[in-house]
């Protein structure tokens, strides 16, 4: 069996790296959003392609909504797998929970990322259909 220090050690990490996961990935998907934003609002001639060619609009709203709803499901695993690495942290009972307790994803985290998840493929959307 493993001492105690080695599995706070992988528990803390994964649960520090999970937390640090979560923001990175949406930092990512928030700049993709934006370059695809900017490309819309600053290509005349993409957004009268997508107009006048319903086989492309069409593909452009699914896959934003499949990318988004894909995220979503990501991040709701990362929140549930959060809140299981604590409980297990806090049940080693190793060091006390408010040294580590930071790095937990909470559901306000968690709905915040999501909000503006939703916003962005609001956005995109909307500037897709403004083209049409």
């Amino acid at each position: 069996m493993a001492p105690e220090k080695d599995k706070f050690d992988l528990l803390y990490n994964s649960f520090k790296d999970n937390f640090t996961r979560l923001f990175d990935s949406y930092a990512k998907v928030s700049g993709s959003y934006l370059v695809i934003i900017g490309w819309l609002v600053s290509s005349e001639k993409t957004l009268v392609f997508i107009a006048h060619n319903c086989r492309a609009y069409v593909s452009c709203i699914g896959t934003l909504v499949l990318i988004s709803a894909l995220y979503m499901v990501l991040c709701y695993r990362m929140y549930l797998k959060s809140g299981r690495l604590l409980r297990s942290l806090v049940s080693l009972n190793y060091m006390e929970p408010e040294f580590y307790d930071s790095y937990k994803i909470s559901l306000r985290s968690f709905l915040i990322v999501i909000s503006g998840q939703l916003l962005l493929t609001a956005i995109t959307c909307v500037m897709l259909s403004l083209g049409s």
